[in-house]
């Protein structure tokens, strides 16, 4: 319920993205249906947990979101249509000046935690290792700017 509480273990979505091409450096945004965030400032060099440090003093300043939803939270015996969350971050947080060039790709990678009888674990790019562990930045996909 309070800010970088530790969402990953509720339902939650969550952003990994890394402003640049170095995967071993990358922002952790996690969003609740109640609107908590968490954020933070992963350094992951060997890109796995043995070696990751979360940075949770970091935040992501003039971070905005929204989320609403269509259901009724804390009550598992009703049937809820879902939840929806908008983000706004500005490149500022991410120290830096602007958007990038076009053509410029970066590495991220989405996320969606059910929490639940049933619990489920989704990402946009496939993490391709049970359990899942998304801290896994060879696996993120790469987004690309456009002009």
């Amino acid at each position: 319920k309070e800010h970088d509480d530790p969402l990953y273990e509720e339902e939650v979505v969550e952003i990994f993205l890394s402003p640049g091409p170095d995967r071993r450096h990358y922002v952790e945004l996690e969003f609740s249906p109640r609107n908590v965030v968490f954020d933070a400032w992963v350094h992951n060099p060997t890109g796995d947990r043995a070696s990751m440090d979360v940075d949770v003093a970091w935040h992501a300043v003039g971070l905005h979101s929204a989320a609403r939803v269509s259901g009724t939270l804390e009550n598992r015996h009703d049937r809820d249509i879902g939840w929806i969350v908008e983000v706004a971050l500005p490149w500022s947080a991410l120290g830096r000046s602007g958007p990038p060039a076009p053509g410029a790709r970066w590495p991220m990678n989405l996320y969606r935690i059910e929490r639940g009888e049933v619990e489920e674990f989704s990402s946009w790019s496939p993490l391709g290792v049970a359990p899942p562990d998304f801290h896994r930045p060879d696996r993120f996909g790469e987004i690309e700017f456009l002009d």
